[in-house]
């Protein structure tokens, strides 16, 4: 593997200027490095200003700062010793519940079919013991076993009512709420999981004309089908962890591929490189 990135590595494989050297350094070594803002297909730039949003952020649902500390995730790692191949998963899959990028109620499955019962109670007990904020159970699905974890929070409301797509005539003949929506380090299906509970509606409800990568921080246009645009605008303003904004009422919702483009600004860390070929590369 090798320790630096060369420009064919993204895709830069040919010149202005036929003399130059190449560049080398490293690319999104934090999500802030990668800004993306979708050009609509109007040609709009998709942008959320301070005063477009009034999202706050809410404290986390498991008592652990939002970098989860080295002792827990050495008491997690030491549950999954049995099962070491899925602990990286459920790190982040216990961050995405503490950032409420999914819901409380989600639950975490694996195949243990291969792993002995013994082993299996083992595991049952240490996660008890490490992790007290979840439960887990070996269940049988179609001749296999499968391991769930879910969030003790969250298990009351795992019967709730699920979100069904609101089937009543709408009052507009303008039925699609448009918005921007700003994500910070955050898959797009897990953000349209907080929009779906935001509103109570469907994740199939929302549509966007295409997805952005989780590592970095994006800007994108999403439409939702609605009964009620004033309320549904006022459920989505208060979603924590995103910024919305720039909000119209539409005849058609958003199909994926209904965008110009993206607007890319990436930044370059441990940059190397002569002054004489940093000025060439700003000038061409």
């Amino acid at each position: 593997m090798k320790d630096h990135i060369e420009e064919s590595d993204v895709g830069i494989t040919e010149y202005i200027t036929s003399d130059l050297t190449s560049l080398e350094g490293i690319v999104k070594a934090r999500y802030s490095d990668f800004l993306v803002n979708e050009i609509d297909s109007t040609g709009r730039l998709c942008y959320i200003s301070k005063t477009e949003t009034n999202a706050e952020t809410k404290p986390p649902i498991i008592e652990e700062t939002k970098e989860l500390t080295k002792d827990y995730k050495e008491k997690v790692k030491e549950a999954f010793k049995e099962f070491n191949e899925h602990y990286a998963d459920f790190i982040d899959y216990i961050e995405n519940i503490t950032e409420g990028n999914i819901p409380k109620y989600t639950v975490f499955k694996f195949n243990c079919t291969s792993v002995s019962k013994t082993n299996r109670t083992m595991f049952h007990k240490a996660i008890k013991e490490n992790c007290p904020s979840f439960e887990t159970n070996t269940m049988d699905e179609n001749g296999e076993k499968i391991m769930h974890i879910a969030l003790t929070e969250g298990l009351s409301k795992s019967k709730r009512k699920k979100y069904q797509m609101d089937k009543r005539e709408p009052k507009s003949s303008n039925p699609y709420l448009c918005f921007d929506m700003m994500k910070t380090n955050m898959e797009s299906m897990a953000a349209l999981f907080k929009l779906s509970k935001a509103t109570g509606k469907a994740v199939k409800s929302f549509t966007m004309a295409g997805t952005k990568d989780k590592r970095g921080i994006t800007t994108q246009r999403i439409s939702v089908i609605t009964y009620d645009a004033g309320k549904t605008r006022g459920q989505l303003q208060s979603v924590a962890g995103l910024k919305i904004g720039n909000f119209t009422e539409e005849k058609e919702g958003l199909k994926l591929g209904d965008l110009q483009g993206n607007r890319f600004c990436l930044a370059l860390r441990n940059f190397s490189g002569d002054e004489e070929t940093t000025k060439k590369s700003n000038i061409d």
